[in-house]
């Protein structure tokens, strides 16, 4: 059982996203371009992280002895990233990362699937300074980030056209459906 750092929260995972990621970081199967960055970094016969998973939803457990964020009994969504280990029963994660008090409305399997797709779109519409009025194209917005770009980029006021395949334009257009 890991005991929480004083700036960590230790936390009993109830959910967890299962990415295309994490199956190629366990096989060390990448495409060739990122093969040759991506094994001095992860691991070459195998992920150098024996416990994969970068999200996870959950209920805090322990709480280290300089957190006043969090008590035990908080519902949170978590995003270590490269750190991993989200596919454990007990994790800790830092207070000062990525971790947030799930939304009440969201079940925990759906709080697990949302922090990748919706921090990295943040990230990207954030760097293109997406503003309302704007026009952006979205190629592959069925996906976890292309989704989350759709409606955040329509949250924005941004005007999005939006590229997948006939059997998700339905689901991709409800994303960015304005009231």
């Amino acid at each position: 059982m890991p005991g929480p750092a004083a700036d960590e929260v230790r936390v009993r995972e109830l959910a967890a996203s299962v990415t295309s990621g994490d199956s190629r970081m366990r096989t060390a199967r990448f495409p060739l371009s990122m093969g040759l960055i991506a094994r001095p970094f992860l691991g070459f016969r195998g992920p150098r992280q024996s416990i994969l998973g970068t999200e996870i939803a959950a209920i805090v457990d322990a709480v280290g002895a300089g957190v006043t964020r969090y008590r035990p009994g908080d519902a949170v969504m978590a995003f270590p990233g490269g750190k991993m280990g989200c596919h454990a029963e007990y994790s800790c994660v830092a207070v000062s990362g990525r971790i947030t008090l799930k939304p009440e409305g969201l079940s925990f399997a759906e709080a697990a699937t949302l922090s990748f797709g919706g921090s990295t779109a943040l990230h990207f519409l954030d760097v293109a300074a997406v503003a309302p009025g704007d026009r952006v194209l979205i190629v592959g917005a069925s996906g976890g980030v292309g989704a989350a770009l759709v409606q955040l980029a329509c949250h924005r006021g941004a005007h999005v056209t939006a590229v997948c395949s006939v059997h998700n334009a339905i689901w991709c257009a409800a994303w960015g459906h304005r009231r």
